[in-house]
């Protein structure tokens, strides 16, 4: 029997932080995947890093095969045709290995943000270590093009590779993929969105409750792209001139953060550097409003994790975001201060709030249809690869 192979090794997060964006996504394809078909896929992954508890049930309880990729590598297991096709929710380098081989491979795109957004004056505030300073000030050169051109140059050889399916999640991924790389084929591309993070079960439970609704949220504070600085000076602005009364939490950094250090109203803003999916959705669940001023998205989950609980959002007219959220949240100029402000104290129109509150719900349901259907059809894609 032909099989596939799943790369999880792009899932498996590197540092003391459990999850990223592209390892959730990656972790639902492969638990859709094996449910229905476990016999026809082989898991590659590194033992010796975390792997969900439901995940790893998952493989025992369809008897998965499973690969160490510190026991072999990529190239080994095709060359011996232990496997007859790639699959990878997060493209590495290392797959160019491969090409000569003529081996079909299918990777999710998720976006091209080092082309599109590549840096941002206030980089350098989120830098967590002084070589991630560097960097992000060097960014300000001219120099930035070197960086810009070695990040083109990484995917060149990738679409220009004829074995190859590209999945990416949204039409501005598939549009931009084109604009920086024409020669590309678009037939080969197909647009299928993220699939939905929501548990069923623990939603249910927790959509019943009485909620507070007694503050802003903001997450992944830690990341520039996120834009959280500029939200942060524009609620301060409010906070300082007694125009808003509810505290702000933050998840992704904590209370002594660099980005505070001009802030006059520190108590205002409730920082909380991780927390794990139950205290998460708590806190969407909770919250007045959510604010995600983000500068580049390639699907952009945060906003319909939000709206799933009825909590309006204000977010950025960027990238995939208005794709996937329509007209049901507020959009904002990501870059002005003021505006976020405007659009902060138009959410405190109680008839402005139920409006957007209610949209929002209703987008998220017809986005939460539309990714079932695709996570169905992108399973599906992933077994006729090995046809290919």
């Amino acid at each position: 029997m032909k099989k596939v192979l799943f790369d999880l090794t792009n899932c498996q997060p590197l540092r003391d932080v459990k999850f990223h964006g592209g390892g959730i996504y990656g972790f639902i394809v492969f638990k859709h995947l094996i449910s229905s078909y476990g016999e026809k896929v082989v898991a590659y992954l590194n033992k010796d890093r975390y792997l969900p508890a439901d995940v790893q049930n998952l493989i025992e309880k369809y008897n998965v095969q499973v690969i160490d990729s510190a026991e072999r590598s990529l190239l080994s297991i095709f060359e011996e045709k232990l496997c007859a096709a790639l699959y990878s929710p997060l493209y590495k380098d290392e797959y160019t290995k491969l090409f000569p081989l003529n081996i079909p491979i299918t990777v999710t795109i998720h976006g091209l943000r080092a082309l599109e957004m590549n840096r941002d004056r206030y980089e350098y505030i989120y830098a967590s270590d002084f070589k991630t300073k560097v960097k992000s000030l060097i960014k300000q050169t001219p120099y930035f093009k070197v960086l810009e051109n070695k990040y083109r140059a990484r995917y060149e050889a990738l679409f220009a590779y004829p074995y190859l399916k590209v999945i990416t999640v949204s039409e501005h991924s598939k549009f931009s993929i084109q604009s920086f790389y024409p020669s590309i084929d678009s037939s080969r591309i197909s647009i299928l969105y993220s699939p939905s993070t929501t548990d069923e079960k623990s939603y249910s439970e927790l959509v019943g409750l009485p909620h507070s609704r007694g503050y802003y949220m903001m997450i992944s504070a830690n990341r520039w792209l996120k834009n959280v600085y500029r939200a942060v000076r524009a609620l301060d602005y409010l906070y300082e001139n007694k125009l808003l009364t509810r505290p702000t939490h933050i998840v992704g950094i904590n209370e002594n953060n660099r980005m505070f250090k001009s802030v006059h109203n520190k108590d205002m803003f409730i920082c909380q550097q991780y927390l794990e999916k139950e205290e998460l959705e708590q806190l969407y669940a909770d919250s007045y409003a959510f604010i995600y001023p983000s500068l580049n998205e390639g699907f952009g989950y945060p906003p319909l994790e939000a709206m799933k609980y009825k909590v309006p959002c204000i977010t950025s007219p960027f990238a995939s975001i208005p794709e996937v959220c329509k007209d049901a949240v507020i959009y904002t100029n990501p870059y002005s201060e003021m505006e976020i402000a405007n659009r902060i104290l138009q959410l405190e129109d109680k008839e402005c709030y139920k409006t957007y509150s209610q949209k929002g719900y209703e987008r998220y349901c017809e986005v939460q249809d539309k990714q079932n259907a695709d996570l169905d059809q992108l399973v599906d894609g992933i077994l006729s690869s090995v046809e290919y």
